[in-house]
């Protein structure tokens, strides 16, 4: 701007103008100046109105998801990636529910879409991390995108398809060290200690993964996810007691969890208490209808009982949602 004035100075001094033309031409260079100010404050503008247009668009994605419109969802994840392509946590959205997507639908070529947008995501996080490595949040949303992908591959089975353990585990060992490093940045990241623990449980790493979730606990004792996720590891461990104990805790914060009234039902039924098993299967179907499994579980505990019409109602009902099939 300074060299323009310089500039209009230089002319002005040479064509020696009258005083009522040096006014003109200097209204006129102000004038220039205000446009070109004012065409960059709208582009200013416009990049925001980008941004939020697009992150609208990401925030309706994730609620379609949640509804389980996962077609939907995809359509406002794509606006969003029209506008900001490089935004890994788009790329991340639609990944998500691309991979919902293929195991409703059995669907291979979802399953693979999937898992490339994933990597996609992953890429970005990567590159916002060469910038910046000590964003802790992108440390855990990388790992979360790992995860996550190596619990699709995890699932291929369901379409089908053969993932050797070596491809989804060696993810989750890099998913497990992306958390790491944000925990080493924010030693409190209670979500990612927590799926520390989970990565280490589909790792077959029991012991370990309950060392992850009482790291989370001892920051917060009433982090339920911490408490379910632990409840989970110890039923693996053969250890029910315990793990009902877990669930109790987890059930202090989200009492209206239908899935840690299931496995607390299961823990139950393991210790051979049938009552209390059925208690806590009929407060999960009551919790939700369509859960199959407590369904199931419940009448294998009445049969357990000698309740035989009571079980095969409750078994037919589990078939009827889909159970076995």
């Amino acid at each position: 701007m300074k060299e323009i004035l310089r500039s209009v100075g230089e002319v002005s001094r040479l064509l020696m103008p009258s005083k009522r033309i040096r006014i003109i031409l200097a209204l006129t260079v102000l004038a220039t100046i205000f446009a070109f100010c004012t065409f960059a404050q709208a582009e200013d503008s416009g990049s925001d109105y980008s941004l939020k247009k697009a992150d609208y668009w990401y925030k309706r994605g994730l609620a379609l998801s949640g509804e389980g419109a996962y077609e939907e969802a995809l359509k406002n994840y794509d606006k969003a990636l029209q506008a900001y392509p490089k935004k890994a946590a788009f790329w991340d959205g639609k990944a998500a529910a691309l991979a919902s997507l293929s195991l409703f639908r059995k669907d291979e070529s979802r399953f693979n879409d999937s898992l490339l947008a994933y990597d996609t995501a992953i890429t970005l996080y990567d590159e916002s991390l060469k910038s910046d490595s000590s964003d802790a949040n992108n440390w855990y949303y990388r790992g979360q995108a790992l995860s996550n992908k190596a619990s699709l591959m995890l699932k291929s089975e369901q379409l089908n398809i053969a993932t050797p353990k070596d491809d989804w585990s060696e993810i989750l060992e890099e998913a497990i060290a992306s958390y790491e490093n944000a925990i080493d940045i924010n030693p409190k990241f209670l979500t990612a200690w927590k799926n520390i623990g989970i990565d280490l449980s589909r790792l077959g790493r029991l012991n370990e993964s309950l060392q992850a979730y009482d790291h989370a606990l001892e920051i917060d004792d009433k982090y339920a996810l911490a408490w379910y996720n632990k409840g989970l590891a110890l039923y693996e461990l053969g250890d029910y007691e315990k793990a009902v104990r877990s669930y109790d805790n987890a059930l202090k914060t989200l009492p209206k969890d239908a899935s840690i009234w299931y496995n607390k039902g299961k823990s139950l039924y393991r210790q051979g208490n049938y009552d209390l098993a059925i208690e806590c299967y009929d407060e999960a179907t009551r919790l939700n209808q369509s859960f199959a499994e407590a369904w199931q579980q419940k009448g294998e505990a009445y049969e357990k009982l000698g309740s035989d019409a009571i079980a095969t109602a409750a078994f037919s009902k589990a078939k009827a949602l889909g159970y076995g099939g």
